[in-house]
C-alpha cells in the first residue's frame, strides 16, 4: 500500500510543479484536496463495510498519491509568492 501511494508521487511531482506554475495554485490545491478527501472517504467506507479488496485499495492509494504529487508543489510555490507580494519597496 505504501508503494502504491509513493510511486505516483515520484512519477507525477514534476508534472505537479509545472501545473502549479501554469494554473492558479489555490485552485490546484483545492481540487487535489477534494480528490484526496473523496479517496480517503471511499477507503474508509470500503474498510468499514468489509468490501475493501486489495486492488481497490491499491487504486485508491495510487489516486491519493497522485493528489499529493499535484498538491505539494503548488503549496510550496504559494508561500514564496506570498512573501514577494507583501514586500514593501525601500
Amino acid at each position: 500500500m505504501l508503494a502504491a501511494n509513493r510511486v505516483p508521487i515520484a512519477v507525477l511531482v514534476l508534472f505537479g510543479g509545472a501545473l502549479g506554475d501554469r494554473r492558479d495554485r489555490r485552485a490546484v490545491m483545492v481540487g487535489t484536496d477534494v480528490l484526496r478527501l473523496l479517496v480517503q472517504a471511499a477507503t474508509g467506507v470500503l474498510l468499514v463495510t468489509g468490501h475493501a479488496g486489495l486492488v481497490s485499495l491499491l487504486v485508491l492509494q495510487a489516486l491519493a498519491g497522485a493528489g499529493t504529487a499535484l498538491f505539494v508543489p503548488a503549496a510550496a510555490g504559494l508561500v514564496p509568492l506570498g512573501r514577494m507580494m507583501t514586500r514593501t519597496p525601500g
